[in-house]
């Protein structure tokens, strides 16, 4: 019995080659975390938790910055994050209220109230204007300086997931009507409709706005055209949930984050996977489950940063 335990153990931690395990790994909060988001080449992070409501933390330095709380009445109610690391602005949404913050000074800067519920947020690189996603199927497009919605967009359900293009011409909006719906932000319209066979959960922009990724609950995972609509290629992944994605800096590769803590790095033209990692296990004899909410690359393409749901955050270096 003693040599199959150590046998055993042997397994578990000698199975894998250093580069299938993280090359660091950082506590950003000690209480179980409910949300993250990682800004554009892994510069900051902002970590919704159980502990201190939402961290900003400077990835550079592995510096807590600020800790903050929309409101004194329900401080760790913190739902959706989002970051514009340009603009050095940040916003945080509860289910009925918002609040953009200055990520120099700490700060707020506006809050807002809205009557529906709050589902999912992005901010657009200047920092100026927002997303927001409610469970009844709207989307509203806001100016943040006055907070006065400019764009309404309607799903038929409720939606799960925003985002504004680099650019800032487009929002993308994915849905539980099994849409991922991309709208011209100028006019209101929609440009295409994309169709899942499930619910749409995650969305996402190349640097560049030539692509797309829309994730649905399946495993499906859609690479999209966003200029023709078209569909370049459906990545297959069945009995498992996409719960972060997002594209590298030159585009060469987007990074998919799934359960079971499994995290996928593929090539963008060929649709390939390049390598795979396993987030480890806290303990290796209990049955546990760790959630990576939000994935990034830094600027060389080196390496990538996630957040987990244990509250750690692992880099993982590049094959």
């Amino acid at each position: 019995m003693i040599r199959v335990l150590i046998l055993i153990c042997l397994l578990a931690l000698g199975g894998c080659s250093d580069n299938d395990n993280p090359s660091k790994t950082y506590v950003h909060a000690t209480g179980s975390v409910h949300n993250a988001t990682i800004s554009d080449q892994s510069r900051f992070a902002l970590v919704a938790s159980t502990e201190h409501a939402t961290g900003l933390w400077d990835l550079k330095n592995n510096a807590l910055k600020f800790a903050w709380k929309n409101t004194k009445q329900n401080p760790h109610g913190i739902i959706a994050t989002a970051i514009s690391a340009k603009a050095g602005r940040a916003l945080t949404a509860e289910k009925h209220n918002i609040v953009l913050w200055d990520m120099k000074t700490g700060k707020a800067i506006q809050f807002w109230h809205v009557p529906g519920q709050i589902q999912a947020i992005a901010i657009d690189r200047s920092g100026n204007n927002g997303l927001m996603g409610y469970t009844d199927g709207m989307a509203e497009y806001i100016d943040l300086h006055i907070g006065q919605t400019t764009r309404r967009f309607q799903h038929v359900d409720r939606i799960n997931d925003v985002a504004i293009s680099p650019n800032g011409r487009y929002a993308l909006t994915a849905s539980n009507d099994r849409t991922a719906i991309l709208w011209n932000i100028q006019t209101g319209e929609a440009m295409h409709t994309w169709k899942h066979k499930k619910h749409v959960v995650k969305v996402a922009f190349s640097p560049s706005n030539r692509y797309a990724l829309t994730a649905a609950s399946s495993g499906s995972v859609k690479l999209w055209d966003v200029h023709s609509g078209k569909l370049v290629y459906e990545l297959k992944q069945p009995h498992t949930t996409v719960t972060a994605l997002t594209f590298s800096p030159s585009e060469k590769y987007f990074v998919l984050a799934t359960l079971p803590q499994k995290i996928t790095l593929w090539s963008t033209e060929k649709g390939k996977v390049v390598h795979a990692w396993h987030v480890p296990k806290s303990d290796l004899w209990k049955p546990n489950v760790t959630l990576i909410y939000a994935v990034g690359f830094n600027a060389n393409e080196n390496q990538i940063w996630t957040e987990a749901s244990n509250g750690n955050a692992y880099v993982w270096n590049m094959p």
